[in-house]
């Protein structure tokens, strides 16, 4: 059995992810992993932690290490589906690629006579722009 299939069912079984981050981490993968799974997140402060984790809905922030210790025991309180939702909503891949077009054609457009409407994002599969005049 490979860790590849067997992580996403061990992580959505798993009560909480416990994630004391120490460090300013600029992008929390396996929170946004575990919230993909609905389970819910238990960390700090540090780094991206406040962008990806809603405390009290999606899990529990605090910078105390026994208040996360407390958290732990509040875990099943939470909405799992609320997790999987807010995953969704904010890093499925459709959305992640529409933010990046909006971005790219607003950053084409700075230099560019056009107008940001006249950006129109292609085919969300192919990931390509059907059409941007410049």
């Amino acid at each position: 059995m490979s860790t590849t299939t067997t992580r996403p069912a061990w992580r959505g079984q798993a009560i909480a992810l416990l994630n004391p981050i120490q460090w300013p981490e600029p992008f929390g993968l396996v929170m946004i992993e575990s919230l993909a799974c609905g389970t819910p997140v238990v960390t700090t402060s540090s780094g991206s932690v406040p962008e990806i984790i809603d405390d009290g809905i999606t899990g529990f922030v605090r910078d105390d290490l026994p208040d996360l210790a407390d958290m732990l025991r509040n875990v099943e309180k939470l909405d799992r589906d609320e997790c999987r939702r807010a995953a969704q909503n904010r890093f499925s891949v459709g959305r992640m690629v529409d933010d990046h077009l909006q971005l790219y054609a607003e950053l084409i457009h700075e230099g560019c006579p056009t107008k940001p409407g006249q950006f129109m994002p292609g085919d969300r599969q192919s990931g390509v722009a059907s059409h941007l005049e410049c």
